[in-house]
């Protein structure tokens, strides 16, 4: 578990995954921002600069994948990972996942146990990869 919890934005239409998914990372210990549209998910990123963001790949009329793609191209956000949900286990999906800018792709129905691995993997590498990037732009000192 990491030190502290992680705030996630988590982004889903269906409310029956939305409950699941959310009660999952807060019980372990992560605190989540909820979205069910990319509206409100992108109001949420203009306050809010979370340390992992999971969207749904299909969200009502929306792609899940354009949240990924403006993540990477917002300057302030382009060091929050991304993970897309997606009840589609087609490897043409994953690469479009991948080409969006995501982390990591998870399938439908989630493994509980392997979200909570996978997101806890991930945070891990960005915290590290972060502190690394703080301690070369310091010159050695973390401020």
């Amino acid at each position: 578990m990491p030190e502290r919890g992680a705030l996630i934005l988590l982004v889903e239409d269906d409310a029956a995954n939305m409950l699941l998914t959310r009660t999952v990372l807060e019980d372990a210990g992560h605190r989540i921002l909820a979205a069910s549209t990319l509206l409100d998910a992108r109001d949420l990123l203009a306050l809010e600069h979370p340390d992992l963001v999971i969207t749904d790949v299909e969200l009502r009329g929306e792609s899940g994948l354009q949240l990924a793609r403006d993540v990477r191209e917002d300057r302030r956000l382009q060091d929050v990972p991304v993970v897309a949900l997606t009840a589609h286990a087609m490897p043409e999906m994953a690469d479009e996942a991948f080409e969006a800018g995501c982390s990591d792709y998870i399938t439908k129905p989630v493994d509980i146990t392997q979200l909570v691995r996978r997101v806890n993997s991930i945070l891990a590498v960005a915290r590290a990869t972060g502190m690394a990037a703080a301690h070369r732009s310091t010159g050695g000192r973390i401020a």
